[in-house]
């Protein structure tokens, strides 16, 4: 077995600009500003602009998610914009450059509207799905070599079906997930989870996938998609369709879902793999400091709870006692529930962790879904929890759910409108 480590570091100067970041954060700011921009036509200038996700790196821009929208469009576009600063000019030539390359195929060149800079803030704007790293994007945008990987990965023949591929998510520069629904001749749905192609990340997460399935198929009732094939060229692990809904928090669904989620905590840790790379409490230790010296950074008058908070895990998370395979990304969103079986999407951060994990960041998720929805989940955490007791001890189970909440907190306190959500995760910790 080999450790997990991630080097903690104070966040990088250049990265991290509180007041600017404050600009971004704030919907009307954002929209405003979108709306100057001289590349910006009146068809696709928002009225609104809402950043959902902010993604930090030592190496890379500050990338935030965003939602643009405006009345005469029919749904919020997903667009992904990189923190350029002074450069962001020269950012936007070189990637629209890059995009249109014929090789990429993901950019026309007469395409003045995915690929923009918004000087005021400093921002490059993408529209999701357009990743010069990511060459296997191309497959959302070239139907016919769409139909050829689907073809090869289901052995059958491309005469006569048609692909209509869309984008579930994209990360900048890391991953994506293509949808490829097939009609025709043949019926049916894939997954193509993309990664770059310059990286052995994406055969390896396969490979990781083929043993924890492997494993988990000792458990009839627990289904995790079908691992087809990997096609290097493209960078794309192609995986099957499972059956199932989305947990379901209704009272009349709340029992049974509920016992679904600890039907495949229980396979996650009775049966997954125990030849993992180890990931320690002190690497989400590290993680948690991250998140937290930022949002103190944002928020200062945070930064005495924050503080008590990370004091309050720190002796728990430095201290390893045992470990068991794990999801570590382990949340409702992450299982489909059917009539008699569960479901289990993501294996990408599957690792050997302490056992508290995993149902420590569902009962954190819970937690924050009762907070956005005002509606109480306190029975279903009251069941995952005695469940998981029966596994590992109470106060490691406590640890993990203050853990996950403090890292939420962070996440959340980032997105546009989320600081009041952060505060409240704050104050489920109890510092």
């Amino acid at each position: 077995m080999t450790r997990f480590s991630k080097t903690s570091q104070p966040v990088p100067e250049i990265t991290f600009n509180p007041a600017l970041m404050k600009r971004v954060l704030d919907p009307f700011t954002l929209a405003e500003s979108l709306a100057a921009t001289q590349n910006m036509s009146a068809e696709l200038a928002p009225e609104t602009a809402t950043v959902t996700r902010t993604l930090f790196s030592r190496r890379r821009h500050v990338v935030f998610h965003a939602l643009l929208a405006n009345d005469r469009q029919s749904a919020r576009k997903p667009y992904l914009a990189e923190l350029s600063g002074d450069s962001s000019a020269e950012h936007c030539a070189r990637e629209r450059r890059k995009l249109s390359k014929s090789r990429r195929a993901q950019l026309e060149k007469t395409d003045d509207r995915s690929v923009f800079e918004v000087p005021e803030l400093g921002l490059v704007f993408r529209r999701a799905g357009l990743d010069a790293k990511l060459p296997g994007l191309r497959l959302l945008h070239d139907r016919r070599r769409a139909a050829e990987v689907c073809a090869r990965a289901l052995g059958i023949s491309t005469k006569r079906i048609a692909v209509h591929t869309s984008l579930m998510a994209h990360r900048l520069g890391k991953r994506a997930v293509i949808r490829a629904d097939i009609s025709g001749s043949f019926a049916g749905r894939l997954y193509l989870r993309i990664r770059p192609i310059s990286s052995s990340s994406g055969l390896e997460a396969f490979k990781r996938h083929q043993r924890v399935s492997a494993c988990l198929a000792a458990d009839k009732t627990v289904f995790v998609p079908k691992a087809h094939c990997y096609d290097a060229e493209y960078g794309a692990a192609v995986y099957g369709n499972i059956p199932g809904h989305q947990l379901d928090f209704r009272p009349s669904k709340t029992n049974a879902h509920t016992l679904a989620a600890a039907r495949a905590l229980n396979a996650i840790f009775r049966h997954g793999p125990r030849s993992e790379t180890i990931y320690t409490g002190s690497d989400e230790l590290s993680l948690i400091r991250d998140w937290s010296e930022r949002l103190s950074r944002l928020c200062p008058d945070l930064r005495d709870s924050i503080a008590r908070a990370v004091d309050k895990v720190e002796p728990g998370l430095a201290t390893d006692t045992e470990f068991a395979p794990c999801h570590r990304d382990f949340h409702e969103g992450q299982l489909l529930v059917g009539s008699n079986h569960v479901g289990i999407l993501d294996f990408d951060t599957f690792r050997l962790a302490d056992p508290a994990l995993d149902a420590g960041n569902l009962m954190a998720h819970l937690r924050l879904r009762s907070i956005k929805t005002g509606v109480s989940l306190s029975q279903s955490e009251r069941a995952i929890g005695s469940d998981a007791l029966k596994r590992v001890p109470e106060a490691r189970l406590r640890l993990w759910i203050d853990a996950a909440l403090l890292r939420l907190a962070g996440i959340w306190g980032f997105t546009s409108n989320g600081q009041p959500l952060a505060r409240a995760l704050l104050r489920e910790i109890g510092t």
